[in-house]
């Protein structure tokens, strides 16, 4: 609870002596390895986050979180996007009502350039609730990939009721104004 509490601080080094710290005495804990590998990840520390994330899942191979994780660090990679869109889909299936696990399986299969699948995907997860403004974003990002300006335009649009300060929403429509 102390390092969850360091990190919603904004003290992700804290946070993570305090995972290790938990993952030592408790090295059996799938949640603390989840953890650690969330800490690292605040850190930008990629290669440490998912062998983390990858201990979680030897604990616990239904972890969605971890499984979700690994594939959006995948996708940052762009490296093993099968097994990320893999693990994405097994996130979804394990919690079929996270709009963010959806969300990392519809931008998965953008970096595969499967513009249909990232689409339905990120169709379903912008429809649900509460709205979030980075699902917006990365739908009217797929829309643009398929040159579909105005459904973009849309989905932008609704990123900014949703988060008026969304900075690629803003970017994006600036884009598209300055295209038009």
């Amino acid at each position: 609870d102390k390092g969850d509490l360091s990190l919603a601080q904004g003290k992700p080094d804290a946070a993570l002596a305090l995972y290790e710290q938990a993952t030592v005495a408790e090295p059996g804990n799938a949640a603390a390895q989840f953890k650690r590998g969330a800490a690292l990840q605040v850190l930008a520390r990629p290669s440490d986050a998912t062998q983390a994330y990858l201990a979680a899942l030897e604990l616990d191979p239904d972890l969605a979180p971890a499984l979700n994780n690994l594939a959006w660090l995948a996708i940052g990679s762009g490296t093993n996007l099968d097994v990320a869109a893999t693990r994405a889909a097994k996130a979804v299936e394990l919690a079929p009502d996270n709009a963010s696990f959806r969300d990392t399986l519809g931008w998965v299969y953008r970096a595969q350039r499967k513009w249909t699948e990232a689409e339905t995907v990120l169709e379903k997860a912008a429809s649900m609730k509460p709205p979030m403004a980075s699902v917006k974003y990365h739908l009217g990002v797929v829309y643009l990939d398929q040159k579909k300006q105005d459904m973009a335009r849309r989905a932008f649009t609704e990123a900014l009721a949703i988060d008026p300060d969304h900075a690629g929403s803003k970017a994006a429509l600036q884009r598209l104004d300055d295209s038009s």
